[in-house]
């Protein structure tokens, strides 16, 4: 089960690959977003306040991991709108506003403990394109925060030892702190 932060929306996922919608006031069924390719569905889950629902599907073949998708769906019309094709990096942290999702995610090196680069990506929601990439040698990515406030033009990066504040038009980095 999930819920938007406005509780304005509830997302329960069944055993399988299919995805039932309430309204999150009145738990009325609105619709379901049915069966996406892939095996298994990621922990990774976000509802925008506009409606609009992410989450990641796997491919897993002979235990071993063959495609990744974040898939973005509109609540509102319970349809899925577009993917993102999740190339060799883990997403932490996505969010949604204005039609882009702006993905937090990390290049792992040869092991666990060995993370190599962090990226912030900019993606149109409706066609699953990106609009502007990020790469941060080096660093981990932990989440991404928007602004709170109506016209904000910056975005928070934070990655493991770093907090980057970003134009969120094409990703420029205006102000760069370390984490202490």
């Amino acid at each position: 089960i999930f819920g938007s932060q406005d509780e304005e929306w509830i997302v329960v996922r069944d055993y399988g690959r299919t995805f039932q919608i309430y309204d999150g006031k009145t738990f009325e069924p609105k619709g379901s977003l049915e069966k996406v390719e892939g095996t298994q569905i990621d922990g990774l889950m976000s509802i925008s306040p506009d409606g609009i629902f992410t989450f990641g599907v796997w491919n897993l073949t002979d235990n071993k991991e063959t495609k990744r998708r974040l898939y973005f769906a509109d609540l509102k019309t319970a349809e899925i709108l577009s993917y993102y094709e999740v190339t060799d990096t883990i997403i932490d942290d996505v969010k949604c506003m204005d039609g882009v999702a702006y993905i937090a995610s990390t290049k792992w090196g040869k092991d666990a403990s060995d993370y190599s680069d962090a990226y912030l990506t900019a993606v149109d929601i409706q066609t699953g394109n990106v609009l502007w990439e990020n790469e941060y040698k080096g660093f981990q990515a932990k989440s991404v925060t928007l602004p709170g406030y109506e016209g904000g033009t910056d975005l928070l990066f934070l990655t493991k030892d770093t907090v980057v504040l970003c134009d969120l038009e094409n990703g420029a980095a205006t102000l760069t702190l370390p984490v202490i």
